[in-house]
């Protein structure tokens, strides 16, 4: 990346340290995280069942993890019938 930029290594190193930061932040106050033509970051929990809703309590919760759905604009086109070959749309035809 910095080969292509004018930023330093360093540089490079801090605003991703800076990113994460700010990224666990959100995450850990309840937003979802939208990076435009990225994706977006979100926590999920894994818990232990209850059978009324007043019981699930966060004494609860035995996992979180954090999740990234890709952006149309960066998810590979996983429709066999049509594949972007450099700026060409190819699309398969069937009889």
């Amino acid at each position: 990346m910095k080969e292509k930029s004018s930023l330093s290594q360093g540089d490079i190193l801090n605003v991703i340290s800076g990113f994460v930061e700010e990224l666990r932040t959100e995450l850990y106050n309840g937003h979802a995280v939208n990076i435009e033509n990225f994706g977006v970051f979100s926590l999920s929990a894994t818990t232990k069942g209850t059978e009324k809703k007043e019981d699930c309590l966060s004494e609860n919760i035995q996992a979180i993890r954090i999740c990234f759905r890709a952006s149309n604009s960066i998810r590979p086109n996983l429709n066999p019938e049509r594949r972007r070959i450099g700026s060409t749309l190819w699309t398969s035809m069937h009889s």
